[in-house]
């Protein structure tokens, strides 16, 4: 009765091995490309429970929680990647678009400064322009008052 219950959940029974992580990554990739976002993230978590290091399926689940519209849980993903990553710009880069989407700015424009200077080459004009976006939305506008 167990293992029937098991194996109807989807889950492995006894003496059936559980899959290798790269054989999940995969099942999720494709999961992704196919626009199934939310049986991505359930697969990824599953993974993510047993094998919470997992660099390249926290970056797989931050991006189908953002394909879902799940914002604040993909910047909690993606807080946690830019933490453990510090000198990855292409996570500080990923951290500071999903703080700017969350009206982060202040966080936004720390993790797109943070990649700038960790940028490998001399041009990064999608950083630059990210940056000048961001300290536009965090510059206080200083005038003086319209009266009538």
């Amino acid at each position: 009765m167990l293992a029937l219950a098991l194996i109807a959940a989807g889950e492995p029974g006894w003496g059936q091995p559980r899959p290798a992580p790269s054989e999940t990554l995969e099942r999720a990739a494709a999961m992704l490309q196919a626009r199934e976002f939310e049986q991505a993230s359930d697969t990824l978590r599953r993974l993510l429970s047993v094998d919470p290091a997992n660099r390249r399926a926290k970056e797989m689940l931050a991006f189908a929680l953002e394909s879902m519209g799940d914002l604040e849980e993909e910047h909690r993903v993606r807080a946690g990647l830019a933490a453990e990553f510090p000198n990855d710009a292409h996570i500080q880069t990923d951290y500071g678009k999903g703080a700017g989407a969350l009206g982060d700015e202040g966080a936004a424009l720390r993790a797109y400064r943070r990649a700038r200077q960790l940028s490998a080459d001399g041009s990064a004009p999608q950083l630059d322009a990210a940056i000048e976006r961001m300290r536009g939305r965090t510059t206080m506008e200083v005038g003086t008052p319209c009266s009538r």
